[in-house]
């Protein structure tokens, strides 16, 4: 007879509050029980993966308008950071495991979708950063041609030892995305969604003085400028911001072709407008999906065949700082031979001042825009063999392509390109990659030695090629002959692997994992090199044991720990210094405990985890003359360790009635540990002087590196800075940009047909440079024989018109926030139409609100530098789905 658990009365108090607090900690996942995990090459139980592996199922997170795949992952998973790199639409979503591993070798997961491992969708590696923005390949989200609507389930291994068969490529973990597939057995099934939406600026830069608040400083400080004010109130946010309308359309097919063939079919149409004027974004995409079973199942062959095509149209940004400084008190418009947008004149009628522009000529005369077209094929086979089924052949196949095309154009009545009628950049991408892969796996249960065992090995090999060409700038004025400059690089990559791996699982209760992958790679034009990627693993059901089994309300208590040893490929020695350099060496471990208690009904984990990176990519400044801004070196080291914990409970469960509540949290501590040693500096300014972000010796990864504002008695700055020891004002390493806390809570509630639910997310101990607060210089800008006003901030009133450095820590400002990523609220009519049809309605708030003390327009921005942030709209959405 089971033993139930000792009455709470028993126990002592701290126990009582200990197991309070972890039954009601914060966590995101809303995760589905899952009896198997899919891994690298092999389907296991969920109990012989080492690591509890978190399994999302999109269908059942209502998020509202979701237009990539990965903004579904945004605060579901402890220690990964996923965030939109801007609010504009078709923005990348940028994704990074806690405080990463490298500074140019990339932090973000690998993806595989349906086993096939995908390549980051750029032309250029992650760190020629640069080089990516100057073709206008950066735009596009990484997986922007996989429709969320397609996509059946998400699972995410960060540490587990299986991992390291995919090499390095997995040093931040692996996403593994299964899209939806037909069932044999099933009927024909067809799903007809929409969404509508509706976008709105949820805060204004409120630090912009108004008109009236301009007219009276210029007035009262500046009497001798009044003439130089307009007559006009403009607000220029208004001018270029505005209400925006979005739809999103998909239709899915599903059945069996002559009862053999189980077949799924979908289309989706995306119509996205931004918040700021002339930026949107258009994508159609389709997907045709088939995996018939023959020979009584021991076949089994997948294919599947995915098409998009994506339009972005790319707002040149600049008008979002120009609607903070460009003069309230003069007008939108007026007639001109620039398009009748205001700008600046002289007696003659042209333009006088081109460098402080009119917002909404910035948008509107200018024509960015970014057209893709992507195909991917997959193939795969599965035999088992028919005299001993325990053993399989598969062999996949993939192919890939897809074409950026990037447009920038300037019209020629803007007032700056009057001299050369007009200016058009082209750039063309195109990359292309072909994936063959072959391994045999063994998956048997000896059950004389109550053992499950599971082996697999193969090998793998890619080849990918990239295409580049830049044309222009053209120039089309008559004064100016058409002129034309082309540069086109070609370069090929190439990888394989011989990879194994070996699960095993003893009694129900202990798991033994290891992987082994020897890579051989091709990087940028260079020669290939060879890496060898570690993983090892174990975890322990201490459940399971004779003096816990009996405890009817513990069905899991699981210590589990995992080791990685990763090897990235050098970076290229035709682009890093005269020696080539090491290959960069990250070692990964973590420890920690999981446990489901009552029936599962609450299930939890705690883990501790260690990365460290030796031999850094480093990005080092050169000396001017030498040709080339940068070169790579290597060298140092970058630590980062913290804790991660998770829980999901379910509250209520009646048959009417469910309550679910979860969430995570991270803790985050990074260090650079050391820098280049032959170089014998202590700091690396990687980010442009203004912006000043560093890695500096003994703090934390992306530490600002800004000058010191001296405060007078009564606390407020002079325009003096902190000396050092040699009597120069001198910048010092400060806070950082990278969070130190990172969580979510998330909820959901059933009551007979309707359901509702919210997720709220944020981050703590991170610091932003706000550059519109920091724009506090003289408002008066002379440019003879005229006068140019520009605005300020109130800021610049506060500070009692003094000075104040612009590169200094006196516009760094804390930006912990917590973001309401959505409310939901649905109902489910049930059937109808003779019962051949099921309705369901849905509302959703996205960005519902932000809660911070952070000034600026949005706390979360990239790189920690507020500098023309696309900011994150509010969007209101409605959705109906019907099954027939």
């Amino acid at each position: 007879m089971k033993q139930a658990l000792p009455s709470l009365k028993r126990l002592p108090r701290r126990f009582i509050l200990v197991a309070l607090s972890l039954y009601t900690l914060p966590t995101a996942a809303q995760t589905v029980k899952q009896d198997t995990v899919q891994t690298g090459f092999a389907r296991l139980p969920a109990a012989a993966v080492t690591e509890p592996a978190t399994v999302l199922h999109p269908d059942s997170l209502h998020a509202g308008l979701v237009t990539y795949t990965e903004q579904l992952l945004k605060g579901q998973i402890a220690g990964l950071r996923v965030r939109d790199a801007s609010g504009a639409p078709g923005a990348e979503v940028l994704m990074k495991l806690r405080s990463g591993t490298s500074f140019y070798g990339g932090d973000a997961p690998l993806v595989v979708l349906d086993g096939v491992p995908l390549d980051d969708n750029k032309l250029w590696d992650s760190w020629l950063t640069t080089q990516q923005q100057e073709t206008g390949n950066s735009y596009q989200s990484r997986l922007s041609y996989i429709n969320p609507a397609d996509v059946a389930s998400v699972t995410y291994l960060k540490d587990a030892a299986l991992n390291a068969v995919y090499g390095s490529r997995a040093a931040n973990g692996v996403l593994y995305i299964r899209t939806k597939q037909a069932e044999r057995t099933a009927g024909t099934k067809i799903t007809y969604s929409v969404t509508g939406a509706f976008s709105q600026l949820r805060k204004k830069a409120d630090q912009v003085l108004s008109a009236a608040e301009f007219r009276e400083l210029i007035q009262e400080k500046f009497p001798e400028q009044e003439e130089a004010l307009g007559n006009y109130d403009t607000d220029w946010q208004d001018v270029i911001y505005r209400n925006a309308f979005s739809q999103n359309h998909h239709l899915s097919a599903s059945g069996n072709l002559f009862k053999t063939v189980p077949y799924y079919v979908s289309l989706n149409y995306l119509n996205q407008n931004g918040i700021i004027k002339t930026s949107g974004q258009k994508r159609t995409s389709g997907l045709v999906s088939l995996n018939p079973s023959l020979l009584h199942d021991h076949l089994n062959l997948q294919l599947s065949y995915r098409k998009a095509a994506e339009k972005i149209n790319v707002i040149n940004e600049g008008a979002i700082s120009a609607a903070w400084l460009f003069d309230p008190t003069q007008p939108v418009h007026q007639k001109n031979k620039y398009g009748n947008y205001f700008t600046y004149l002289d007696e003659s009628g042209n333009y006088l001042y081109p460098e402080v522009r009119n917002p909404l000529s910035l948008l509107e005369q200018s024509q960015d825009y970014e057209e893709n077209s992507t195909d991917l094929l997959q193939a795969a086979l599965q035999y088992k063999l028919h005299f001993y089924p325990a053993l399989s052949l598969h062999a996949r196949y993939a192919s890939f392509k897809q074409t950026a095309d990037f447009t920038s154009v300037r019209l020629n009545d803007m007032d700056l390109y009057e001299y050369y009628g007009s200016i058009t950049n082209l750039y063309k991408t195109d990359i292309s990659w072909k994936q063959k892969q072959v391994y045999v796996a063994f998956d048997k249960a000896l059950k004389p030695l109550q053992t499950q065992l599971n082996l697999s090995a193969g090998l793998t090999r890619k080849e990918r090629e990239n295409d580049l060409l830049v044309e222009g700038p053209i120039f089309g004025n008559e004064r100016l002959p058409l002129q034309t400059s082309k540069s086109i690089l070609k370069y090929n990559l190439s990888h394989e692997a011989l990879f194994g791996m070996a699960a095993l699982q003893v009694r129900g209760r202990y798991s033994l994992n290891a992987a082994l992958t020897n890579e051989k790679a091709s990087t940028f034009l260079i020669r290939d090199e060879k890496t060898t990627t570690v993983g090892l693993g174990a975890s322990w059901n201490v459940a399971e044991e004779p003096f816990l089994k009996d405890i009817s309300t513990l069905s899991q208590l699981r210590l589990f720990s995992n080791y990685n040893d990763i090897r990235k490929p050098e970076l290229s020695s035709y682009i890093s210094s005269k020696e080539p350099i090491k290959q960069e060496r990250t070692k990964k471990w973590n420890a920690g405990i999981s446990w489901e208690l009552l029936n599962e009904r609450v299930s939890a984990s705690f883990s501790y985890y260690s990365t460290s990176t030796d031999d850094l990519y480093l990005k080092w400044p050169t000396a001017s003359g030498t040709g080339n801004r940068y070169i790579f070196v290597n060298g140092g080291e970058y630590k980062s360790n913290g804790v991660e914990a998770s829980v999901n409970a379910i509250l209520l469960n009646k048959s009417s009635f469910t309550w679910q509540l979860g969430g995570n949290v991270t803790t985050l501590r990074s260090e650079v540990v050391s820098l280049n040693p032959s170089i014998a500096l202590d700091k690396l300014i990687y980010t442009d002087d203004k912006y000043g972000l560093a890695l500096e010796t003994g703090k934390p990864a992306n530490t600002f590196y800004l000058y010191q504002v001296v405060y007078d008695e009564k606390g407020l700055p002079t325009s003096e800075l902190k000396k050092n020891q040699f009597g120069h004002e001198a910048k010092y390493g400060m806070h950082s940009a990278e969070p130190k806390l990172v969580w979510a809570v998330h909820s959901q509630i059933n009551y007979q047909k309707w359901h509702a639910g919210f997720l709220v997310r944020g981050e703590a101990g991170q610091y932003v440079w706000n550059y519109m607060v920091g724009r506090t210089s003289n408002p008066v800008l002379y440019n003879a024989p005229s006068v140019v006003l520009t605005n300020t901030t109130r800021n610049y009133r506060e500070n009692g018109y003094q000075y104040i450095n612009s590169h200094s820590d006196h516009y760094l400002e804390k930006a912990s926030f917590a973001r309401m990523e959505y409310l939901s609220l649905g109902y489910d009519v049930g059937s109808i139409w003779k019962e051949r049809a099921k309705l369901s309605l849905s509302a959703f708030v996205q960005n519902t609100l932000v809660l911070t003390k952070y000034s600026g327009q949005d706390p979360e921005v990239e790189n920690g530098i507020d500098f023309n942030h696309y900011p994150q709209p509010r969007t209101f959405s409605v959705g109906l789905k019907l099954e027939i």
